[in-house]
C-alpha cells in the first residue's frame, strides 16, 4: 500500500491530476490496459484525456490503482455529496466506503455479515480492505476445517529405496553408480499447487492492508501455510493452470478464484519491471445489479433469475445475439422483467420523459430510447415463447442517494406492457431499512398495478 494519502475522484468524473507526474501517469494508464485486457474488458476503465493528458477521465469501474508512492481511489457515487463533487473529500469518502460495504454485503457480492462490517468500521476502510477480508474470512473458515493436502510424486537419486524403483533410469543413468538408487514415491504433503496460491494472496494481501481486522485474519491465515512454499505472484498465477480440482478441495474454489484477482493485480509487475504497480477495480454495473436481484428477492420471495437467455434476435441460419435480461420473475400469474439501470436518472429533481411530449429523451439523465426497446424487445420473445395474450410487465431499477425521489413511475409501452420505473436507495444502513422501504412500497404497487407519479 502507498504511504502517501490516496487521490481520490470519483466515478464518471474528469478532473485535473496535473500534480501526477507524466512518466506515472503513462504507467497508470499502461496498468489499466493491462488490466482490462486480463479481465476481457472491451473498453478501459478510465483514461487521460486533454493537450497534455493531465485529465482523468473515470467511467463506473470503482477501486484502487496504485503505481508505487501513487494511489488513486476511483469512488462510486454511494452518498448526497458524492453527486456534486468530482473529488470527495475525507468525510464523504467514509461515508462512501461505508454505504458500498453495506451494498457488497446486502448483495451478496461480497459475502460479509452485519458482524464483519461492524469490525471493519472500528478503522478506515479502503477497497483492499474489503477484498483483504472476504479473501481471508472465507479462507479461515475453510482452513478451521483442514488445510488440503494432496498425494505429490517425486522422483529422485537417493541413498536408500524409497516408495518404487525406477529400473529405467537405473539401468542406464545409474548403471555404474552403486551409491545412487533412482526412486519414485507420492508423498501426503500440504505444500500443494493450490495452498501455494492461497498463500501466495494471503502473503500479498497482508504486505498491503492497513485494516487491523483484515491484518489479523491473514496472520492467522498464514499460520496454516507454515510448511507451504511461498512464491511470488508470476510464479503462482503459472502454478494455477496446473490444479486439479476434486472433492476433497473443491470446498477452496471461491477463495482460488478471489485469489486469482489478487495474483494478477499484483502480475502488473512483469510489465513494469522497474515500478510496484496495484491494480483491484469494481464494475458497479455488476455490483448494483447483484444488489438488485437480492432486492428483487427478498422483496418478493419468489426465485429471480438473472443474465437468462429469453430468446434470439437471429434465428436463421442459425440463433445468434442471445438475449439476456437483468432478471425475471413471477408473482402469481404476472410474469416479469427487469433491467438494472445504474445510472442517475432523477438527478436535478427532474423529470424521467420531457414534459412537451411522450418521446423518451437521451442523455444519462433519461431514459433513452434504446433502454426502452430493448425491454420491449424483451417481452415479446417471452410473450411469444409462452404464448400468452398479455405481454409481461417491465420495470427499470436505478439507484437513488441522498433526497432522490422515492416515489414509483409507471407508463404503457407500445406493446401494451406496463413499464414501472422503481427507485432503490444504495445510500441507506441495514438491510431491514431497505426491504421494509421496498414492501411498503415497490412490493405493493407493483403487485396491485403502480400508482402513475411523474
Amino acid at each position: 500500500m502507498s504511504g502517501s494519502p490516496p487521490i481520490r475522484v470519483c466515478e464518471w468524473s474528469s478532473v485535473d491530476v496535473s500534480d501526477i507526474a507524466r512518466s506515472k501517469r503513462i504507467a497508470i494508464q499502461e496498468a489499466a490496459e493491462t488490466w482490462g485486457q486480463a479481465v476481457g474488458l472491451d473498453e478501459m476503465p478510465f483514461h487521460f484525456t486533454g493537450a497534455e493528458g493531465n485529465i482523468l477521465c473515470t467511467r463506473q469501474y470503482v477501486g484502487v490503482i496504485e503505481v508505487d508512492d501513487i494511489s488513486i481511489e476511483i469512488l462510486p457515487k454511494l452518498d448526497a455529496d458524492s453527486l456534486k463533487q468530482d473529488r470527495p473529500d475525507d468525510r464523504s469518502a467514509r461515508r462512501v466506503m461505508d454505504n458500498l460495504l453495506w451494498l457488497l454485503s446486502s448483495s451478496g457480492f461480497l459475502e460479509l455479515t452485519e458482524a464483519d462490517r461492524a469490525s471493519m468500521q472500528r478503522d478506515e476502510v479502503r477497497y483492499l480492505d474489503l477484498y483483504a477480508y472476504l479473501f481471508s474470512k472465507n479462507l479461515l473458515l475453510q482452513l478451521e476445517s483442514g488445510l488440503p493436502h494432496a498425494y505429490v510424486a517425486h522422483e529422485e537419486d537417493l541413498h536408500a529405496v524409497r516408495g518404487a524403483i525406477n529400473f529405467s533410469d537405473q539401468i542406464t543413468r545409474n548403471w555404474n553408480r552403486l551409491d545412487q538408487i533412482s526412486c519414485n514415491w507420492d508423498e501426503f504433503t500440504s505444500d500443494t499447487s493450490l495452498n501455494r496460491v492461497l498463500k501466495c494472496a494471503a502473503y500479498q494481501l497482508r504486505r498491503r492492508v492497513g485494516n487491523l481486522a483484515a491484518r489479523d485474519l491473514l496472520d492467522e491465515c498464514l499460520v496454516y501455510f507454515e510448511d507451504t512454499a511461498l512464491l511470488d505472484p508470476s510464479s503462482a498465477l503459472r502454478t494455477a493452470h496446473s490444479i486439479l480440482w476434486n472433492r476433497a478441495n473443491d470446498r477452496f474454489r471461491q477463495c482460488f478464484d478471489l485469489a486469482l484477482m489478487l495474483l494478477a493485480s499484483e502480475g502488473f509487475q512483469m510489465a513494469h519491471a522497474d515500478l510496484n504497480t496495484f491494480v483491484f477495480l469494481l464494475d458497479m454495473n455488476q455490483v448494483f445489479e447483484s444488489f438488485v436481484g437480492a432486492v428483487l428477492s427478498a422483496t418478493f420471495h419468489v426465485p429471480v433469475k438473472e443474465q437468462g437467455n429469453i430468446g434470439y434476435l437471429l434465428t436463421w441460419p442459425r440463433n445468434s445475439v442471445k438475449q439476456l435480461p437483468d432478471f425475471q420473475w413471477e408473482v402469481g400469474d404476472c410474469h416479469w422483467i427487469g433491467d438494472a439501470k445504474y445510472k442517475q436518472l432523477d438527478a436535478g429533481g427532474r423529470q424521467y420523459w420531457g414534459s412537451e411530449s411522450d418521446v423518451v429523451r437521451s442523455g444519462s439523465v433519461y431514459l433513452g430510447p434504446a433502454d426502452i426497446r430493448q425491454l420491449t424487445v424483451y417481452a415479446e420473445l417471452q410473450r411469444r415463447n409462452t404464448g400468452h395474450d398479455i405481454p409481461p410487465r417491465l420495470a427499470v431499477l436505478y439507484p437513488v442517494v441522498g433526497e432522490g425521489r422515492t416515489a414509483i413511475t409507471t407508463r404503457t409501452a407500445w406493446n401494451g406492457s406496463t413499464l414501472v420505473i422503481v427507485p432503490v436507495r444504495v445510500d441507506r444502513e441495514g438491510p431491514l431499512a431497505w426491504c421494509t422501504e421496498l414492501q411498503a412500497t415497490s412490493a405493493v404497487d407493483l403487485i396491485s398495478g403502480p400508482r402513475i407519479q411523474m
